[in-house]
């Protein structure tokens, strides 16, 4: 049975790239990266219960990527000037907890270098 793309699933899929992602720095076209591994993200998202395609998985991240992300990095960042000090999972965080998309008790911990 395919995911339905609810806020649940939306949160397993931004928390599964942001912890296995491996994702590169920003660039002007990808202001939130690129994920490197998503044979990672896909087994973690099964691991959460989440059972899909990697075509399928791709193919929402970057809808959301394009779509809600993009639109609040833009607010968040416009005229802001502190994107290159941060990590790209830092960014994505940020991004999707403002979003709405990451459900509570998820933040950064910077003397761990690690989102829990």
């Amino acid at each position: 049975m395919p995911v339905v793309w609810d806020h649940e699933a939306n949160d397993a899929l931004i928390r599964s790239i942001m912890e296995h992602g491996k994702i590169t720095r920003s660039t002007r076209n990808l202001p939130l990266g690129r994920v490197r591994n998503w044979e990672a993200v896909m087994s973690a998202m099964k691991r959460r219960g989440f059972d899909t395609t990697l075509s399928a998985l791709q193919v929402h991240w970057s809808q959301l990527a394009r779509n809600e992300l993009r639109m609040k990095l833009h607010e968040i960042l416009q005229g802001a000037g502190f994107s290159e000090i941060m990590t790209p999972v830092e960014m994505l965080g940020l991004v999707a907890s403002s979003a709405g998309l990451l459900q509570a008790g998820y933040g950064y911990f910077e003397d761990e270098n690690v989102f829990l």
